[in-house]
């Protein structure tokens, strides 16, 4: 199995590895397949309701090729900003809610509480299977 080097750094993406880029925004490596979960990329200032106070650590340019978006929820700018948005639809595949896919389109698909999808493997990817788990948002009691 052969990795894709890192658009970034040069560098072949990781067996494992997280990267947080700010806020929710996070990068995992893993088995050869690049996620990045919750995508937001404002710069710094007000997005409506939402004041943002620093940059992400690195651009959405400087991801390099991206194998899917994991989104927890589309409703907040804080999880999911308009730059974030086309980021993901920009991407081969957004794994959501359900309820997030109908609202995002194509190619976003969504998964419902313990629901699976496996990645078959691929030439520079191993198979991998995508669970989808409950969450609560919030201070509320669970």
């Amino acid at each position: 199995m052969r990795s894709r080097p890192c658009a970034q750094c040069g560098r072949k993406r990781q067996r494992f590895a997280v990267s947080v880029l700010g806020g929710p925004t996070t990068v995992v490596d893993v088995a050869g397949w690049r996620f990045v979960i919750d995508p937001t990329f404002y710069q710094p200032g007000e997005h409506g309701y939402l004041t943002k106070t620093a940059a992400p650590a690195i651009p959405a340019s400087a991801l390099g090729p991206i194998d899917a978006v994991l989104i927890s929820h589309d409703e907040h700018l804080d999880n999911l900003d308009t730059e974030g948005r086309r980021f993901a639809l920009s991407a081969p595949m957004v794994l959501t809610r359900p309820g997030a896919a109908r609202r995002l389109g194509p190619p976003a698909k969504g998964l419902g509480p313990w629901a699976t999808l496996e990645l078959g493997a691929r030439d520079d990817a191993g198979a991998i299977t995508v669970q989808a788990v409950p969450a609560v948002h919030g201070p509320a009691r669970r």
